[in-house]
């Protein structure tokens, strides 16, 4: 990101949360599903979404990262790029320790190289569970 670049908003932050984030069990889950188990109305999360509440409560930031299992930081990314980063390392940090090295081995990689290991390494994981 330059400095020209507007900082990335919260609703697209929660949008690539919602799309790539893995919920409990190892799954993706719907705007439904996150909303009652943050405790928020599907409305609310709704209005998150679409920019309409620009200015979540704490406790809602934090109940969506408990969900998640991520870090409050990952609110604090400066781009879509980063959120995705953020996510993916912890898909990895939780998978089985030969995906782990799979993973950093990877790292050497070409940036499409990496991209394609992480599909793999993604579908493999989901097959385990």
């Amino acid at each position: 990101m330059s400095k020209a670049d507007p900082p990335l908003s919260l609703d697209r932050q929660l949008a690539v949360l919602l799309t790539e984030g893995v919920a409990p069990g190892g799954r993706t889950a719907s705007p439904p599903e996150v909303a009652a188990a943050v405790g928020l109305s599907y409305q609310a999360l709704l209005n998150l979404l679409h920019g309409k509440s620009r200015r979540p409560r704490l406790h809602t930031l934090r109940a969506l990262c408990e969900f998640y299992a991520i870090s409050l930081d990952y609110f604090d990314c400066p781009d879509e790029a980063d959120c995705r980063a953020h996510l993916a390392a912890r898909q990895i940090a939780a998978a089985s320790p030969t995906v782990r090295q799979i993973a950093e081995q990877a790292t050497q990689l070409t940036p499409w190289g990496r991209r394609q290991m992480q599909v793999l390494l993604t579908w493999l994981e989901q097959g385990r569970r």
